[in-house]
């Protein structure tokens, strides 16, 4: 017998991750596997997120993406709402 679960992230869940991830520069690759995504919905992601002003694109120290300050402030606030603490 096997035991399955079917949890599914939403848009915020998968959004903070990636900021999360580019808090320091990251390729798209790095994001792609540690945000457990496809090329499809990472390029999706990316582009509301910049269009937001949460991560930005960086070709120094390579070609890729970093959080903005913005995001950073994002994600504080995302993980003060979601884990209340008591």
């Amino acid at each position: 017998m096997s035991v399955t679960t079917n949890l599914k992230r939403d848009k915020i869940d998968i959004l903070l991750r990636i900021v999360e991830v580019a808090m320091e520069p990251a390729k798209k690759t790095h994001i792609l596997y540690r945000a457990n995504l496809n090329f499809y919905q990472l390029n999706r992601y990316i582009n509301d997120l910049v269009s937001l002003g949460l991560i930005r694109e960086v070709d120094v120290p390579f070609k890729g993406y970093v959080a903005t300050e913005k995001g950073r402030q994002f994600l504080a606030m995302m993980k003060v709402n979601k884990d209340p603490g008591y």
